[in-house]
């Protein structure tokens, strides 16, 4: 079903769709097409967009050192093709990672992406000082 987001009773008609699901096992996800993901004839609507490169800092936190270390070459994914370059380090239960991205807008698809990973407890926002000072282990 679809509705016009812009109308003044879409937060109504939302919540009361969202109502009809509810009990404790139900969770809900709610996507909006801001037109900048790739659509599913396989046409990529994020090369059409012009580009405005943005950088960010984040904190990828796990539940331990170990989900850490054995995924730090795998996760996140990097190639991604919204991620025009990144650099990370691994520090105790935490990954440090720089990212730079095709648009803002990526920003919210790159942190999905990073969600579904069972062994990341958040992604939290970080500074270019904190990335500067955090020590990088060894892999």
């Amino acid at each position: 079903m679809l509705w016009d987001d812009e109308s003044a009773d879409f937060a109504l008609q939302l919540s009361a769709l969202l109502t009809k699901f509810s009990g404790e096992e139900v969770s809900s996800l709610i996507g909006f097409d801001t037109g900048y993901l790739p659509s599913g004839d396989g046409a990529s609507e994020i090369a059409q967009r012009p580009e405005k490169p943005t950088e960010f800092y984040l904190r990828l936190v796990f539940r331990d050192e170990d989900a850490v270390y054995y995924q730090f070459h795998l996760f996140p994914h990097l190639d991604a093709e919204y991620v025009l370059g990144a650099a990370r380090k691994r520090t105790g239960a935490v990954q440090h990672l720089r990212v730079e991205l095709s648009h803002p807008d990526a920003l919210q698809s790159f942190i999905e992406a990073c969600r579904t990973n069972p062994h990341l407890l958040r992604v939290e926002e970080s500074t270019a000082e904190e990335f500067e000072r955090a020590p990088s282990n060894a892999i």
